[in-house]
């Protein structure tokens, strides 16, 4: 082999090794976090009888229950922290999601924290 045709393959080769590592770098830093994803059953203390309910796996499906109402919809990630409810009683309402175990949402000029209780969405029919 002559020097021009080892000096092309080196630079491939290097070329080949930086576009790599960048890839791996990327991926290292833009790795979500363990439970980024709003999904499950969340209780909330100050709202005994009151439950949310993100499905995330049967199309974003949001269910809402306490001892007098129930309601279903559907949901969607606006920001990072920030989730849209569409349903009849929370049209358009925005929640805010810790990213973790924790959602606060207003209902009736209150605000509410929920904590999920599990990470599979359960409807309790009692």
């Amino acid at each position: 082999m002559s020097k021009n045709q080892i000096s092309k393959k080196s630079i491939v080769i290097g070329i080949f090794l930086i576009i790599l590592l960048i890839s791996v770098i990327a991926l290292v830093f833009n790795k979500p976090p363990k439970n980024s994803a709003l999904k499950g059953t969340y209780l909330s203390s100050d709202l005994p009888f009151a439950t949310m309910v993100f499905d995330l796996d049967d199309n974003r499906t949001f269910y809402f229950y306490n001892e007098s109402e129930t309601d279903k919809g559907t949901y969607e990630n606006v920001s990072e922290t920030i989730y849209k409810i569409n349903s009849e009683k929370f049209n358009e309402h925005e929640l805010m999601f810790n990213g973790n175990d924790e959602v606060r949402i207003e209902i009736d000029h209150e605000t509410y924290t929920f904590k999920k209780d599990s990470d599979l969405p359960t409807i309790i029919n009692e």
